[in-house]
């Protein structure tokens, strides 16, 4: 029951991983693999499969289709799936270290009722959930934001919050682990802190709310990253060298 409580779901989580195993016995049958970044490519490497086949290319994501906003209006925001791997009751812990924050939490999952219950419990008034939203609701949320947070506990491959936070002109406060690291990259666009430490979390987000002059050079380097990263066609590029280096190995 190691995958999602239950035994069958396990048996087939087991099953796929056997036959991926076997495929790689025999990874002369697959020309090249696509990763989203470097450490899942690693992480690949290490279950057998040939390196030199692998090519991390990012998640599609256009940046032209968003238009920074450099100021805020004094709140975090979480985004995404509410569940426990997330980090969000890190999130909430870290909260009751920051009276004079606010933070805003977006989106549903499996843990949204518990994480609602603990901060009601609690007495944090300072959090709001807004349940899920998207589009230009969910852009006007994150244009107010001092900062998104993503304090994942789990491997979690070049996430697109990262991505569309970077393209609004939002410094990430992130945890420091899996892929993460590649992209946010600590006092350059953003803030790194230790997985599943709320103390660390707390004081990376005290800092971006008190140092304002830190968090508009932060600001400015994640939508100048964006734009150099996030387009179509650096992507484009990326993936014509996969095409390439299978026309080769296929000639």
């Amino acid at each position: 029951k190691c995958y999602k409580q239950s035994r069958l779901l396990s048996a087939l989580y087991g099953g796929t991983i056997a036959f991926q195993r076997h495929v790689a016995k025999f990874g002369n049958k697959i020309a090249a693999y696509v990763t989203p970044d470097i450490f899942l490519r690693n992480k690949l490497r290490e279950g057998g499969y040939q390196v030199a086949r692998m090519f991390p290319v990012l998640n599609p994501f256009d940046v032209d289709h968003y238009t920074p906003c450099y100021g805020h209006e004094g709140y975090f925001v979480f985004f995404g799936r509410i569940v426990r791997e997330k980090g969000i009751f890190t999130l909430i812990d870290a909260m009751k270290r920051l009276p004079h924050c606010e933070l805003v939490v977006v989106g549903g999952g499996e843990a949204a009722q518990e994480a609602q219950a603990l901060v009601e419990l609690e007495g944090l008034t300072s959090i709001r959930f807004m349940g899920p939203a998207y589009g230009e609701k969910l852009v006007s949320i994150l244009n107010g934001a001092v900062a998104v947070v993503v304090p994942t506990q789990w491997y979690d491959n070049s996430p697109l919050v990262v991505h569309q936070a970077f393209a609004l002109g939002k410094p990430v406060i992130a945890s420091d682990i899996d892929g993460i690291p590649e992209i946010v990259k600590h006092e350059e666009n953003g803030l790194l802190c230790e997985p599943g430490n709320d103390r660390d979390l707390a004081e990376k987000m005290m800092l971006l709310q008190n140092d304002e002059v830190l968090r508009q050079r932060l600001s400015h380097n994640a939508r100048r990253m964006a734009e150099e990263w996030f387009t179509a066609e650096r992507r484009f590029n990326e993936l014509m060298k996969v095409v390439d280096f299978v026309l080769s190995e296929v000639a």
